[in-house]
């Protein structure tokens, strides 16, 4: 099953490597900006912890592999970018369960293929 998550990066006071946690949504249903999701690899018990304001949301995209996308430093953008993402995997896995064949067509073309494009 394929889906998008909004992750935070950012770096710990002690430790220089970058670090992805979950975001932390409100009760509202908003993305809480400066907040991290912690989990306690021991008990499993899960915390939220203020990390800062000035770090970079990304979307972790599981389908078939992972990747991570940039998704910007404003939570609202990066939310929406989120929905948008999840909206596409959700209908590339209703068209594959209805049997239809899914095509990406490559939105920029070089001169080459522009002046053949053209001409036809």
């Amino acid at each position: 099953m394929s889906k998008a998550t909004l992750m935070v990066r950012f770096k710990g006071p002690s430790d220089p490597t970058w670090i992805r946690r979950l975001a932390v949504y409100g009760t509202t249903g908003r993305v809480r900006s400066g907040f991290a999701e912690f989990e306690d690899p021991k008990t499993g018990q899960k915390s939220i912890e203020a990390i800062g304001e000035n770090f970079p949301f990304e979307i972790r995209v599981e389908d078939g592999g992972t990747t991570c996308k940039p998704a910007g430093k404003k939570a609202a953008d990066a939310e929406a970018k989120r929905l948008q993402i999840a909206a596409k995997l959700q209908a590339r896995m209703q068209t594959k369960a209805a049997g239809l064949l899914v095509v990406v067509v490559r939105r920029r073309m070089d001169r080459k293929q522009a002046g053949t494009y053209i001409a036809s």
